[in-house]
């Protein structure tokens, strides 16, 4: 058996007290099985008191022992403690069913690059859309993982933009504990980028993936197509119709002309 925390509190972007529950929504601690329960009854909670994602404060899940193993998020999936807003964490217990998607044939094509002394990083994308990522567990900062992404865009003859004068990492990959890297680090990562996207390897890279992003939007195109195909059909079948009717009308029109009754 697990315990399990039911809490609210006000969201301070809709100008609530957020060191509070909201008004009439009680606390619970109640008892569960498994996590599957835990997810089950979070959500009942969330849905019956009406509550915003800025207003779940729950969800922890206690073993016997007092030890906590688990944290419900707003969407009821169960993460390892700790792990509900690290970057790439998997949760433990998933109540949404996991779609069995096909291979992606258009899947970029990813580079690894080392940053001499500091960490490796992994660099895919296109001309359109570049990303460029810490691997994870590779670069530290006072002694503390971090994770990261790199602002930046892939430009022709091996060029790379950077947007912005400094680096965001976050902290043992927290989503919620974002911070400024040392102006030295930042440099160390532009300097090892700047000198990748300069080789052929690179460039060769960049394009291939550029060409599968191309094809992507094709089929995107060849889909719309299709369905302003079939909505160009049926707006020539009803106008066919619509001829068919009118043409019928002008033929009672000319019997009335002619004396004879019609038969509407």
């Amino acid at each position: 058996m697990y315990k399990l925390t039911l809490s609210s509190r006000g969201n301070p972007d809709f100008g609530q007290d957020s060191t509070r529950s909201l008004p009439g929504v009680a606390d619970l601690t109640i008892e569960v099985v498994d996590f599957a329960e835990a997810s089950q009854e979070c959500r009942s909670f969330i849905e019956r008191n009406g509550l915003g994602g800025g207003n779940w404060s729950g969800g922890s899940i206690v073993d016997a022992e007092g030890k906590l193993v688990g944290q419900v998020s707003y969407n009821g999936k169960v993460w390892k403690a700790g792990e509900d807003f690290k970057l790439g964490a998997t949760p433990i217990f998933n109540p949404h069913p996991e779609k069995s998607e096909p291979a992606d044939k258009f899947a970029y094509e990813i580079a690894r690059i080392e940053v001499p002394g500091l960490g490796t990083l992994e660099a895919q994308g296109c001309f359109r859309a570049a990303v460029i990522k810490s691997m994870p567990g590779s670069f530290k900062i006072d002694g503390q993982d971090v994770e990261f992404y790199v602002n930046a865009s892939y430009k022709p003859k091996g060029k790379i933009a950077f947007h912005g004068r400094s680096l965001s990492v976050l902290p043992g990959g927290d989503l919620r504990q974002s911070q400024q890297a040392p102006q030295e680090f930042f440099l160390a990562i532009k300097a090892a980028l700047t000198k990748w996207a300069a080789t052929p390897e690179a460039q060769k890279l960049v394009i291939r993936n550029d060409i599968k992003d191309q094809n992507r939007s094709i089929g995107w195109h060849d889909h719309a197509i299709g369905i302003a195909k079939k909505q160009i059909a049926e707006h020539e079948a009803n106008q066919a119709a619509m001829r068919e009717r009118i043409a019928a009308y002008e033929q009672e029109l000319e019997r009335f002309e002619r004396g004879s009754s019609p038969k509407l």
